[in-house]
């Protein structure tokens, strides 16, 4: 009887440890679900868009709003031609995806620990050809998406994804 009541115990105790953890290993894995998600949203948005699309001064404005107000330097950015980040997370609200993004009360959670997405633009160096009239051009736009966010436990997670979109539309 008392065997059974220690082994029973030992039982107990075991699975209230475990408990805690399962837990903490499902919202992780729910965090970089919901960041693979949009990621590959925003790397759909690039690739609808397309290579012509891809300009620095016009991905917040002509209706594209990909992201966040205007972008920062170099803003001459045409089709890729130099490398160049913006950011995104007002423009696709990322603190509603993540833990930590609001408080209480819904409202967003600023600081430098709120979700952030960055788009990082750069050509694609391998597609480079010379177009007698204008120059050095690219075939290929390299673009990374990336989004941050930060664990109960105040630990930085990130999720990158890349395509490349080309200059000719590929049927």
């Amino acid at each position: 009887m008392v065997l059974s009541l220690i082994v029973l115990m030992f039982m107990v105790i075991l699975v209230a440890a475990v408990i805690p953890a399962s837990l903490r290993n499902t919202r992780y894995s729910a965090d970089f679900s919901q960041a693979a998600s949009l990621v590959q949203h925003k790397i759909n948005q690039f690739q609808d868009a397309g290579y012509f699309a891809i300009d620095g001064p016009t991905l917040g404005q002509n209706g594209l709003k990909f992201v966040d107000g205007t972008p920062g330097s170099p803003s001459n950015n045409l089709h890729g031609s130099q490398s160049a980040t913006f950011e995104f997370t007002d423009t696709d609200k990322l603190w509603q995806y993540f833990n930590g993004g609001m408080d209480e009360a819904g409202n967003r959670v600023t600081g430098s620990r709120s979700p952030r997405g960055y788009i990082y633009i750069s050509p694609y160096e391998p597609s480079q050809y010379d177009n007698a009239s204008l120059g050095i051009k690219y075939g290929l736009v390299r673009v990374t998406i990336t989004i941050q966010w930060w664990t109960g436990k105040g630990n930085m997670q990130s999720f990158s994804g890349t395509t490349l979109v080309p200059r000719a539309v590929v049927n």
